[in-house]
């Protein structure tokens, strides 16, 4: 018993000083006119295990971060509607697949080319296609540019992310070598289970969540209304992590199947505070990764990489916003939004290295990459609008619309497109 009370007060300590670091991070971001979540990020490689070492209980604070960007995305579900989902269809469709199929095959054939294996570079071109989801929507919201045509852009082709890091995941066996007999049973494994969550969804949406809605607020408690909500936003979100999707695409299908109903707003204002609170746990948690010695034995490969990671992406993504009708400028905006490597990365690298495909120096290496490209996504998207408007004026690039490229979608004003 003294020994689980010492655990709780070492944690309870953890979660205080980073919370203070959050804190003071944020007010001198503010003071600063800095994005609050490179704040964050600094303050998690201020209190991790290479510098200060100010937070003993990595693990524990990594899974309540989780559960932050479990809130997040329960809260975008919320705000989206269907009649968003048939406006963003075509961006879901098209541009979520060149974005990702795009970059995973020019960063593929890079890796192969630096003398990873063919199997390695098709994976690791997978895991630096996706982008963050927490980062990049928590900036677009602070931003308020999530209603914008790029934004909305932006959204699509990480939903598509989402859901395209569990077929990522399920490959790494198969790349591996390992079951590779029994590749078109995980196929159809995988298959049968998003039926099924597709299948619950559907019934949740139409009967469940309605009749439990209105018989919690029946009571007029406010507290059972809130413990109702974050029952629903979990427990969806488990059931679809022991289907073998992630717990991500779960709590964005929970908000999304809670937005079409008259309690979709009373519910984002109970779920803010607690979103917010522990999405800052996240953003530190992510910066505690970064591993300062590793940085220091490879500083200019890391730095390179991390260049090429930049310039990479951004070209693909604004090359796949344009095909779907996205302006010249927003193109850009949504470029630079999706720059980084994604938190889903390392879960998806970790996934690699468990099953043989990848070694402890290629998970290092792209943790550092990711960790260093999500630092620097805050200053990419300040000088978005700028950048943008210059590209859109510029020749040969002036006057060059997305009717260019795609004449069945009309062009966003630009005006809209780079207003930040």
């Amino acid at each position: 018993m003294a020994a689980h009370g010492s655990d709780m007060t070492s944690l309870l300590l953890d979660i205080v000083v980073i919370f203070t670091m959050s804190a003071v991070a944020v007010v001198l971001c503010h003071r600063f006119s800095i994005p609050s979540s490179i704040g964050l990020l600094l303050a998690g490689v201020l209190a991790g295990p290479d510098l200060f070492r100010l937070v003993q209980n990595v693990h524990e604070i990594e899974l309540l971060a989780e559960i932050g960007v479990v809130l997040l995305l329960f809260v975008i579900g919320l705000e989206i509607s269907l009649a968003d989902v048939a406006r963003l269809s075509r961006h879901f469709l098209i541009g979520g697949s060149l974005q990702f199929f795009g970059t995973a095959a020019l960063v593929g054939a890079i890796c192969m080319g630096l003398g990873l294996s063919p199997g390695q570079g098709v994976y690791v071109g997978f895991v630096v296609a996706l982008s963050s989801t927490a980062i990049v929507l928590r900036m677009l919201q602070e931003r308020a540019e999530l209603e914008t045509p790029h934004g909305r852009t932006t959204l699509a082709i990480l939903i598509y992310q989402d859901v395209g890091v569990v077929p990522v995941m399920l490959i790494a066996p198969l790349l591996a070598g390992v079951g590779s007999a029994s590749g078109g049973g995980t196929i159809a494994a995988l298959l049968g289970r998003i039926a099924l969550v597709a299948l619950v969804a559907w019934l949740a949406w139409r009967w469940i969540v309605p009749w439990l809605l209105e018989r919690i607020t029946r009571t007029r408690s406010s507290e059972a209304f809130l413990l109702g909500v974050f029952s629903l936003c979990v427990g969806i979100a488990m059931m679809t992590q022991s289907l073998g999707l992630s717990l991500a695409l779960g709590a964005f299908l929970a908000g999304f199947i809670l937005s079409e109903s008259e309690y979709s707003h009373q519910a984002v204002a109970v779920m803010l505070p607690f979103r917010d609170v522990l999405m800052s746990l996240f953003f530190v948690s992510i910066g505690m990764l970064l591993d300062i010695q590793f940085m220091l034995a490879h500083p200019l490969s890391l730095l390179l990489l991390t260049l090429g990671v930049v310039l990479v992406k951004p070209l693909v993504a604004a090359g796949s916003a344009l095909v779907v009708g996205l302006p010249l400028g927003g193109s850009v905006l949504t470029g630079l939004a999706l720059a980084q490597v994604g938190e889903f990365s390392l879960v998806a690298t970790k996934a690699g290295v468990s099953t043989g495909l990848l070694g402890p120096d290629i998970f290092q290496t792209v943790l550092d990459v990711a960790v260093l490209s999500m630092m620097l996504t805050p200053a990419l998207v300040a000088c978005g609008p700028g950048l943008a408007a210059w590209v859109a004026t510029t020749p040969p690039c002036g006057g060059w619309s997305a009717a260019a490229w795609c004449r069945s979608a009309p062009a966003a004003p630009m005006a809209s497109a780079v207003t930040s």
